[in-house]
């Protein structure tokens, strides 16, 4: 359930207060990410899978809910949200921690005294009793920063009661949000643990006593996982949330289940009927929302709309500046590579043609949200690049033109290059600052931003196509082109494909820009795939986008290629055919026959993600028998001690 109004579950109704269902989160697998390092992310904004192929290097720093508690003291940091709560209530439902404890749970924001909190929870019955017969146990202590709005002497009393309870049978948990985490409080407890390890015996390192991680973004799995228990075709709503270019928002649980309450609303997420810019407005609402609700209000806690323009000064003083990370200790000792909060104090914002002051108390306000995620002691980032990218351009664009524009542009006119994310977003808020896509149009379609005009689009794609004809354009191979979709798009690229003397990455551009002509080009790009004149790399890409987006009749006539690719050096043109075709007019037994030796065997492209990611997921139980037959003919019969005939084997 979701509290409304700082309200819990148990606690009295009052006036309108309601309890409505939220996404279900309880028993998904969540990450950890340690403080002073960042998790890597996938392009769209989830988390590299830590168990899928490769993902376990990428983010080989990653420690499971059951690998964090090893520590004599865990700091759980995270935004506002279920995450950290629901960790500490699956602990204590489990009743141990992982790693052999009992768990002894208190929710710190129920305490609103310092001497509640020592009566009930340190003086309490529950390590009263346990101190007089310790056992090793897990003292968690949730909701940490909650608390310390109403108890601002948190720190020190927290601090000075582990001390006093200090012996190798306890462990401690600490959750709390990452803004407001003291970093004096770090150091205090690193003292106190630093000399007592698990076996009495003192430790070699108080880092290794005292441990901070961060809870990481949600991997697609997860989100799919969530959406398909909210009652929701999973696979539509990842592919509406990826199409529209608000995947980021899915990975954050506050926002993912802002996108899941448009869905349910009869609002689907597509690119006919959502608005990326009007999804990130309400995402980073949501956000702040979150913040909201802590309760108890403070006398001048700033609302959810406040807290974004007041993020949105922030954001821009990173974007201008190039630094990536904000300074919150003391000013003296900022580092070079961040911005300090003195550099944004002062001035205000707009919020509905309200004026928002930005001083000290409003900047921490904004920093504590979810739109921040750690970055050391005392250092804050944004969660996701295109928080601040979105952030920085709302703010921008709320200043006369003639002061935006010197900011952005270089001295021909071009968008400055630290600046083409935010510059793509202004856009989309300002279409009177199109002139920057058509001046710049590769920096424009590699930000995956949307812009509403048609004809600005249509204008990047021809500057696209002259920068291709320029040779200017193969760093963009790969890149996702849904942001330049437009009404005209399939008759601006038909001539381009056609033309068998166009440069070739003007028309290998055109091949993959077909993919979002709603299927209009299929044609087009299969008479180009299957004519075995045209450039190997080229038909390879016209069957790889029939291999996503054709039906069913243009997969079929690619499957031949599997066997008669023509000139296809490094087995491209055949991969592509086998994932178009495989179960599309081409069942397993041909797919069997039709593999070979890779020609390069150092080459991973097509043919190799094929025979070693699509082919073996793709088989189940009823694929059994084919698969042995097979591998009976190709690799030869079983061993004489093992008969695959005998069916008690």
């Amino acid at each position: 359930m979701i509290k409304i109004n700082g309200l819990r579950p148990g606690d009295p109704l009052v006036g309108n207060t309601v309890w409505m269902p939220a996404p279900r989160f309880v028993d998904l697998e969540r990450f950890w990410c340690p403080q002073r390092r960042q998790p890597s992310l996938t392009d769209e904004g989830y988390l590299i899978d830590p168990d899928s192929p490769g993902g376990a290097w990428f983010n080989r720093s990653l420690r499971r809910t059951g690998e964090v508690t090893g520590h004599r003291c865990t700091v759980l940091l995270g935004e506002p949200g279920p995450g950290k709560t629901t960790l500490t209530e699956q602990l204590e439902q489990a009743g141990h921690d992982g790693q052999g404890r009992r768990v002894l749970r208190y929710d710190l924001a129920a305490y609103t005294t310092d001497q509640a909190l020592i009566s009930q929870v340190f003086q309490g019955r529950g390590l009263t009793e346990w101190a007089v017969d310790p056992y090793p146990l897990s003292l968690v202590l949730d909701g940490f920063d909650e608390c310390l709005r109403r108890v601002p002497s948190l720190a020190r009393l927290v601090a000075d009661q582990l001390r006093q309870l200090r012996t190798p049978l306890l462990h401690t948990v600490i959750t709390c949000r990452t803004a407001v985490w003291p970093v004096g409080l770090a150091e205090r407890l690193r003292d106190i643990f630093a000399d007592v390890a698990a076996t009495g015996q003192p430790a070699s390192a108080g880092d290794e006593a005292v441990a901070a991680y961060e809870l990481t973004p949600l991997r697609r799995t997860d989100v799919a996982q969530i959406a398909e228990r909210e009652g929701l075709d999973a696979e539509a709503f990842l592919t509406g949330v990826e199409s529209v270019g608000v995947a980021a928002l899915a990975a954050k649980p506050i926002t993912l289940k802002m996108l899941i309450n448009e869905v349910k609303a009869g609002r689907p997420i597509t690119t006919a009927t959502a608005s990326q810019v009007t999804l990130y407005g309400r995402g980073v609402l949501a956000l702040c929302e979150e913040h909201e609700t802590l309760p108890p209000p403070e006398p001048t806690a700033l609302s959810s709309g406040r807290l974004v323009a007041v993020a949105g000064r922030v954001a821009a003083a990173v974007g201008l500046t190039g630094l990536d990370s904000v300074w919150i200790g003391r000013g003296t000792e900022c580092p070079d590579d961040a911005v300090d909060l003195s550099d944004i104090d002062g001035g205000v914002e707009k919020s509905d043609g309200d004026e928002v002051r930005v001083d000290r108390h409003a900047l921490r306000q904004a920093l504590a949200t979810g739109l921040f995620t750690s970055r050391g002691p005392d250092r804050l980032g944004f969660a996701h690049q295109t928080y601040m990218e979105y952030l920085a351009a709302r703010a921008l664009a709320a200043r006369p033109a003639n002061t935006v524009r010197p900011l952005l542009q270089d001295s021909a006119g071009a968008p400055l290059e630290t600046m083409r994310g935010v510059s793509a977003w202004l856009m989309a808020l300002r279409p009177e600052y199109g002139d920057l896509a058509i001046r710049d149009p590769v920096a424009f379609a590699a930000s995956g931003v949307e812009i509403s005009d048609p004809r600005i689009r249509s204008a990047v794609v021809e500057g696209l196509m002259t920068s291709a004809r320029e040779s200017r354009t193969w760093s963009l191979h790969g890149s996702d082109y849904r942001s330049l979709r437009h009404p005209g798009l399939a008759d601006q690229l038909a001539p381009i494909l056609a033309n068998h003397d166009d440069e070739l990455e003007a028309r290998y551009l055109a091949v993959q820009l077909a993919e979002f002509t709603g299927q209009q080009l299929l044609p087009d790009v299969r008479r180009l795939a299957m004519d075995p004149a045209e450039p190997d790399q080229l038909r390879a890409a016209a069957v790889a986008v029939i291999a996503r987006v054709g039906d069913d009749a243009s997969r079929a006539a690619v499957g031949r290629l599997a066997t008669e690719p023509g000139d296809d050096p490094r087995d491209d043109i055949k991969g592509a055919a086998l994932e178009a075709s495989f179960r599309h007019g081409v069942e397993l037994h041909d797919v069997l026959e039709a593999l070979t030796a890779p020609k390069v065997s150092n080459y991973s492209g097509a043919y190799r993600v094929f025979v070693g990611h699509t082919l073996p997921e793709a088989c189940g139980p009823a694929d059994v028998d084919v698969l042995l037959d097979w591998a009976v003919r190709h690799v030869g019969p079983a061993p004489a001690h093992l008969n695959v005939t005998t069916p008690a084997q």
